[in-house]
């Protein structure tokens, strides 16, 4: 997966100075948060889904003891009638994930939004990862990407 940061915290200001048309946009901003920034990688990356299934499995070094797994969801659209989509994170110790470990499920997506789950505290030796997204509804879509990090 692509390299990846993230963390949870508040918008507290953001300044858009603005510039000439073809320029690179410059911007400031200030986020209040309760999480250091997780460094991490793409677990699945931004996507339409449409239907229940996996991501593509990812290779990354679980934590140590002293360490964290942590583990972001952020849903940029959705549409449909009554659209749910439930994501896990699942680890494995072979790459085929014939006997996957559960290590995080988040709630209910029915919208746009993000979700920030509860770190995992521990050593976690699995070095194979995966989401795992079930969708239901009528024509539903869900714009969506899941982040996975150790801190």
């Amino acid at each position: 997966g692509d390299v990846a940061f993230f963390t949870r915290g508040l918008l507290s200001s953001l300044n858009a100075p603005g510039g000439a048309i073809g320029d690179v946009a410059t911007f400031e901003m200030m986020l209040d948060g309760d999480t250091a920034l997780v460094p991490g990688q793409v677990l699945a990356p931004l996507a339409a889904r449409t239907t229940t299934g996996n991501s593509s499995v990812l290779t990354m070094t679980g934590p140590t003891a002293s360490q964290r797994l942590y583990a972001a969801l952020h849903v940029t659209a959705a549409s449909g009638t009554t659209p749910s989509m439930t994501v896990t994170v699942q680890s494995s110790t072979v790459v085929g994930m014939t006997s996957p470990t559960t290590r995080f499920t988040f709630s209910a997506a029915t919208g746009v939004g993000w979700q920030f789950a509860t770190p995992l505290a521990g050593a976690i030796t699995d070095g194979f990862y995966r989401a795992t997204f079930t969708i239901s509804g009528v024509t539903p879509s869900f714009t969506a990407a899941v982040f996975l990090g150790v801190l």
